[in-house]
C-alpha cells in the first residue's frame, strides 16, 4: 500500500513538471480508473470551459498504462460536443506498444504515458462549453493495465 502511494505521488509530481514546462497548456484533467481497470460501461467526461474564440488549438488524449495492460493496441471512441450541439465522433487506435512488447510512451516504474492527438488546429468558435466523452472501445467489459485517461488541450503556436 505504501509503495502504491509513493509511485501515485512521483506520477503527480512528474505531471506537475510536464505541466509547469508546457506554457501553451490551456486544460488539462485526466480520470482514474479505480484499480487501474477501465469498465465498458464507464465514460470519461471532461469539460472545457471556451473564452478564446480566436486561437487555434490542439486536442491531446492522455493515456496511462501500466506494465500489466495485456495488448498492444487500445482502442478508443471519442465524442466531442460543441456548446450548440454539434457532435464530432471519432475512433482511435492507439498503439501502445512495439512488435517486441516495448511500451512506446514514456515510462516511470511501471506506468507509461503515451500522448494520442485528437483534434489538430480547430478553433473553438463559441465561447461556452465544449464536452469531450472518452470510452473505451476494447472487446472486454473489464480492461487492466488502464491507470487513466485525460484530456490536454494546447493553443498552437504562430
Amino acid at each position: 500500500m505504501k509503495m502504491h502511494k509513493i509511485r501515485y505521488a512521483v506520477l503527480a509530481l512528474a505531471g506537475l513538471m510536464v505541466t509547469a514546462c508546457s506554457d501553451n497548456t490551456v486544460f488539462q484533467e485526466s480520470k482514474d480508473m479505480p484499480n487501474a481497470v477501465w469498465e465498458k460501461d464507464s465514460v470519461a467526461n471532461f469539460v472545457y470551459n471556451a473564452t478564446d474564440t480566436t486561437g487555434t488549438f490542439d486536442v491531446v488524449i492522455d493515456i496511462r498504462n501500466q506494465n500489466n495492460y495485456p495488448f498492444q493496441n487500445f482502442w478508443l471512441f471519442a465524442n466531442f460536443y460543441s456548446p450548440k450541439g454539434d457532435v464530432y465522433r471519432d475512433t482511435l487506435e492507439c498503439v501502445l506498444a512495439d512488435n517486441n512488447g516495448r511500451w512506446i510512451g514514456e515510462g516511470l516504474g511501471s506506468t507509461h504515458h503515451l500522448p494520442v492527438s485528437f483534434l489538430k488546429n480547430i478553433k473553438f468558435p463559441k465561447a461556452g462549453k465544449y464536452r469531450f466523452e472518452l470510452i473505451q472501445g476494447m472487446r472486454v467489459d473489464s480492461l487492466p493495465g488502464i491507470s487513466d485517461i485525460g484530456i490536454r488541450i494546447n493553443t498552437v503556436k504562430k
